[in-house]
């Protein structure tokens, strides 16, 4: 008899950067995981929802630096993402 276990799985969105790749779109303060490319979603955005079909959203986790952390933290917001000082983890 095969035991089976349900482990609860934690999505790490790395949204670290320089802002340097898509110069002149992105900047320093305003990398490119916070520019809506396609649509009004911002990248760090789409990639969360494009979570949505297999995991909850509520359970991603976004890591970032620390200039960054606000305005991640918003944009979770943006997308009904509760308590999202408690899912962004600044390196």
């Amino acid at each position: 008899m095969t035991k089976t276990f349900s482990l609860p799985v934690f999505p790490l969105l790395l949204a670290g950067g320089t802002g340097s790749r898509l110069w002149p779109l992105s900047r320093e303060l305003f990398p490119k995981q916070l520019i809506a490319l396609c649509g009004d979603d911002s990248l760090v955005q789409s990639s969360i929802k494009r979570l949505e079909p297999l995991l909850s959203r509520h359970q991603v986790r976004v890591s970032c630096g620390e200039e960054h952390f606000f305005e991640i933290c918003r944009h979770l917001e943006q997308i009904d993402i509760k308590e999202a000082k408690e899912k962004v983890i600044t390196e």
